[in-house]
């Protein structure tokens, strides 16, 4: 009896681990901003759970763009992710770096934390 539930108990927690491992999290919770060295631009982003908000600034101008991390890639609603198609390509998130595509060549530009 001990031994069946012994087997039980491992094969649970085996199988909760498998499928820790398998859900996709965002790179960190909270907010962090991401700045250009070269020009005045700053991207507030806030990350909830899976939800993200995206807050570019540009002197005194501000755009929110809103998404959500899914299967390890960051869909948001910004129109020009939409109208080329890049959904999960366009933005490019992790712990130290936000990278936009520049759609012009299909680079990126990285932004770095702020120090």
């Amino acid at each position: 009896m001990f031994l069946c539930v012994s087997f039980l108990y491992i094969s649970i927690t085996s199988a909760q681990k498998t499928a820790i491992s398998k859900t996709t999290t965002a790179p960190f919770q909270g907010v962090k901003e991401f700045c250009s060295f070269s020009k005045p631009l700053q991207f507030k982003v806030s990350i909830t759970g899976n939800k993200v908000v995206i807050t570019r600034i540009y002197n005194d101008n501000t755009r929110q763009v809103n998404g959500i991390i899914k299967n390890g890639k960051l869909n948001t609603n910004d129109p020009a992710e939409k109208r080329f198609r890049f959904a999960g390509k366009y933005y490019l998130l992790t712990g130290s770096s936000l990278s936009i595509n520049n759609l012009e060549g299909g680079d990126y530009i990285q932004y770095q934390l702020c120090s």
